[in-house]
Order: C-alpha cells, then structure tokens, then sequence
C-alpha cells in the first residue's frame, strides 16, 4: 500500500496522524509516494504521528520514504508500535538533510517568452541564497518539454539532474515518445536516452543507481523500474502481492 498526500510539504503548524493496522496472518508493506519534505518553520514544530499495531501471525512493514530537512525545519516525530504476541514488525524511518545553497530549480518556460504550448520548453534556474533570488534561466535538454504539465525530475546534487517526460505525440514541439535526459555538469551539456518506460516520478541513490515509478498499456497500469546505468537503461522490479486478509 501506498500512502498519498497533496500538501506538497511540511510546514510550522502542520499535522499528520497516520493510523496501520495488520489483522491477525495478514501481510502488508506501507510506504509512501515521495520523500517528505519538512519546511522552515517559524515558530512551532509540524507534527508527525504512526501508530501501527501487528495482530498474531501478522506482518507489517512499514518502510517510508525518506524524510528531507531544509534549513530551519522544525519537525516532531512520534512513532508507536504494538505487536502482539507471533507478529512481526519492520520499520524504517530515514532522515536527510535538504538542498545545498546553490540548488537548481526546474521551470517551464521562459517569463520573457510567450505562454503557450510550443514555447514551454524546460528552463533551469539556480539560486545562491536559499530561493531569495533567481538567476537567469538556463534552457534545458533539447526536445524536451513538459507535456499537459507533466514532467519528472530527480536532483542528486546541483551536478547532477535527470528529467523525463511522457508524451507520445510532437504536435507541440515536444520529444515523440518517451525520454530521459541526464546532466553530470549542472546542465551545460545533456545525455538523452530515447524509448525509456513512461516514467511518472524517480529517485536516485547515486550517481549510478536510480528507481523509478512507470506506467504501462492502454489501462495505465503503475510498475517500479529500475536503473543501474544513469538512467540510460530501465529494467523492470518484481513486486511481491501480499495475500488480503482472510
């Protein structure tokens, strides 16, 4: 299972209770859809809270994401467990430190140019004071675009930048199938590799190694793909179905 927010973030002031449970001989593995990313804060802490229980005979991984800290983030975490007797529990809660002072940003377009679908072409900006200022927007890898607003991006460290998109279409200046773009250099020069899964988000360990979240057929079934050559290969993970609870 899949946990899903839209908030984007934590800031001071927000909360989130989250309640797991595994019945008695069931199985179930919980994770979460992105990294959590804790805001500034100005005053009090955002509040994060797990309460997970574990039947007889059941198993339940909890296994989150990581959690990112930016400068002044101001988090309290409470996690508690119950397991009962012949249940098993695993978990992990990973924390890492946010952005560097010099951190790319990924735009959609130039502000000087015109608003509309064939000039929405990618453009990068950099910051130097923590997103208080802007430079000049560097346009991105060539060809690519985002399409209906949808495009992934992953950054490793202000070197290093992978981009996708998903459109199967050129009527609007866009790439005709699906890609991926890599930088080693913070985007003066760009590697692209051509027929990549349809990528919706993606994630990399290193500089190397990368996971990805994909969509396939014409029912846009969701899989896990993986990277173990800068994206310029992906290959398919097995997912493991846990049996329902009976």
């Amino acid at each position: 299972a899949v946990v899903v927010t839209i908030s984007g973030g934590l800031a001071g002031g927000d909360r989130i209770a989250l309640d797991l449970s595994a019945g008695a001989d069931a199985a179930a593995c919980v994770s979460t859809q992105s990294m959590e990313k804790i805001y500034r804060a100005l005053d009090v802490p955002c509040q994060v809270e797990v309460a997970a229980s574990v039947e007889a005979g059941a198993t339940l991984a909890w296994l989150p994401q990581e959690t990112i800290l930016f400068d002044g983030a101001r988090l309290s975490r409470r996690t508690a467990v119950d397991v009962a007797a012949g249940g098993r529990f695993l978990g992990c809660e990973g924390v890492v430190l946010g952005r560097r002072a010099t951190e790319p940003l990924i735009g959609y377009r130039d502000p000087k140019g015109a608003d509309n679908a064939t000039s929405n072409l990618i453009y990068m900006y950099a910051s130097a004071d923590g997103g208080a200022t802007w430079g000049d927007p560097v346009p991105g890898p060539a060809g690519f675009a985002p399409v209906g607003d949808i495009f992934s991006t992953a950054i490793l460290d202000p070197q290093r930048i992978w981009l996708t998109s998903q459109s199967l279409t050129a009527g609007d200046n866009v790439q005709a199938g699906p890609a991926v773009a890599r930088t080693s250099n913070g985007g003066r020069t760009w590697t692209a590799a051509q027929k990549t899964p349809r990528i919706l988000q993606m994630i990399f360990l290193d500089p190397i190694r990368g996971y990805a979240l994909d969509v396939t057929g014409q029912t846009n079934v969701n899989g896990i793909v993986r990277t173990t050559d800068s994206g310029a290969t992906w290959q398919r993970v097995t997912v493991p179905v846990f049996p329902a609870n009976a």
